[in-house]
């Protein structure tokens, strides 16, 4: 598939899964949800946190160095768009355990960025 279409289906899937999130949200409160709601909520932020950042973060690698490989962006940002991703529903899960703190949350930035240099 084409790094165009790749990218427009990131951006679709932004679109889908913020507005599928933004309704689950209005139908059923995260305090009042039961446990398959809350995983539910929190994959769509996934999905959402995900795809928002592969997008941005393809145009701005292209912005940035436009004569390198579209196709290497594309597999960067994707990569790091789903470690975003994961960050934020991560951290959102522990805000909602009570157990979110700058600690912990600086720790699981450097073990996410620590991850990233492992991929690469």
């Amino acid at each position: 598939m084409r790094t165009g279409k790749q990218i427009l289906l990131f951006f679709v899937l932004f679109l889908a899964s913020g507005s599928v999130l933004y309704e689950r949200i209005r139908a059923v409160p995260p305090s009042d949800a039961a446990l398959v709601h809350l995983l539910e909520i929190y994959g769509l932020i996934f999905l959402s946190a995900a795809s928002l950042a592969a997008t941005l973060g393809f145009y701005a690698r292209r912005a940035l160095s436009p004569k390198s490989s579209p196709y290497s962006a594309l597999v960067t940002s994707r990569r790091q768009g789903a470690l975003l991703g994961l960050l934020a529903a991560c951290l959102l899960a522990l805000k909602a355990l009570a157990l979110f703190n700058i600690w912990t949350a600086l720790t699981l930035i450097v073990v996410f960025m620590l991850f990233e240099m492992y991929l690469q």
